[in-house]
């Protein structure tokens, strides 16, 4: 599903009471330009150095997921946190996250499987998975696959429909599961569930740390997975990530992922992306973001390429969304995040707004892709982050 310019912001989902994603706009597809969204370790190919993630519901706030967790602050106390059942932090969301199956109209009627990578929480420290404390019993993290409503506006994440619900899981598990804490299929993939598409569209996959029925909230740290989705005839469906790009990259130096599939229907808009607590990494030498416009080379695993353009930013860090007005300018959008030395990351806990005048003579075709050059020398990046994008009104 590519976006579609609709003169309003490329708006974020809003969620009804009957659970419909209803994507106001536009949605713009992010994180992945494949059919898997993180790495796969059990490829040959070239691998990004990100997985998705999600942290638990009692994590530090400044841990890098400004929605999953209940904290607003430093602490891992469920007492602190979640007091009388009302969470401290304002933006904690229990709908977690949603992944796109975004299933073209050649597989239809074929199967295919969806699968996740290292599913629970371990924690793994081979990809990234990490707890404040060590002692934490951890937390569960559900994965629940729903059917396509077959209309691109519009995601379904309403219990009768989920595939399990419908039936419609012919292998795997019957589309959801809950995972607790552990070791389950560590460093390999689990068939979430095999079915056969009787219609193209986005087939909505939620991710959850917390509000899981019949699971007590519980547990703090990160959990880094991946989503993968493969078609018996070959032809692959794209798998990419809806609202919220939420990641853990690393633990590696340079690297370049993607960031947002942005059509030419939005030449003289304005990108705005926000990113929470991003540049973590251990080293002495500084880590910096760019901010690169397509073309980013024919789509693959990891992109190869990227033209440099003029931004906006924030270069004092934000302790809400979009609380400071981007002011500072970088000609080539390269962006200090963490100083050399020992010191702290500029955005620990806070957020960091980039502001992108997409001109008026902005053209692609397939290779829309905008992406992110991390640059950290020796540093080591281990950068647990949430960004989100978005795109204004066209500009003058």
């Amino acid at each position: 599903m590519r976006g579609r310019s609709s003169g309003r912001p490329a708006a974020r989902l809003v969620l009804a009471l009957a659970a419909v994603l209803v994507l106001a706009g536009c949605q713009i597809e992010l994180g992945s330009a494949g059919n898997t969204f993180g790495r796969d370790p059990t490829a040959s190919h070239p691998q990004p150095e990100m997985w998705a993630s999600i942290n638990g519901p009692f994590t530090r706030h400044r841990d890098g997921d400004p929605y999953a967790t209940m904290c607003a602050g430093d602490t891992t106390s469920a007492a602190t946190c979640d007091p009388g059942g009302v969470p401290q932090n304002p933006s904690y969301d229990p709908n977690g996250y949603v992944w796109a199956v975004d299933v073209p109209g050649a597989d239809v009627g074929v199967p295919m499987t969806v699968a996740v990578y290292d599913p629970s929480f371990g924690p793994n420290a081979a990809i990234g998975e990490s707890s404040a404390v060590p002692s934490d019993p951890g937390f569960a993290t559900s994965y629940h696959l729903f059917e396509t409503t077959g209309d691109p506006s519009t995601l379904s994440l309403a219990p009768s429909n989920g595939m399990d619900a419908l039936g419609r899981c012919t292998g795997g598990t019957p589309g959801y599961h809950v995972f607790p804490p552990g070791t389950t299929s560590q460093n390999a993939w689990y068939a979430l569930c095999t079915f056969v598409p009787d219609k193209a569209g986005v087939y909505p996959l939620q991710v959850k740390s917390s509000g899981i029925p019949g699971v007590a909230d519980a547990g703090n740290g990160v959990n880094d997975f991946s989503i993968r989705a493969v078609a018996a005839n070959g032809v692959l469906p794209h798998v990419w990530e809806v609202d919220h790009l939420s990641l853990f990259v690393g633990p590696s130096g340079d690297q370049q992922l993607y960031l947002a599939f942005v059509s030419q229907s939005y030449a003289g808009h304005t990108m705005i992306v926000d990113l929470f607590d991003p540049g973590d990494g251990s080293g002495a030498d500084p880590i910096t973001m760019q901010f690169l416009a397509p073309p980013s080379g024919a789509p693959a695993n990891v992109p190869s390429g990227g033209e440099p353009v003029d931004c906006l930013y924030n270069a004092t860090p934000s302790v809400t969304q979009g609380g400071v007005v981007p002011i500072d300018d970088s000609p080539t959008c390269t962006i200090q995040t963490k100083a050399g030395g020992a010191g702290a990351p500029v955005y620990d806990d806070h957020w960091l707004r980039v502001q992108i005048a997409i001109p008026t003579t902005y053209a692609c075709t397939t290779d829309c892709w905008w992406t992110v050059r991390y640059s950290g020398g020796t540093d080591a990046l281990s950068d647990r982050t949430v960004w989100t994008v978005n795109l204004s009104q066209a500009h003058a």
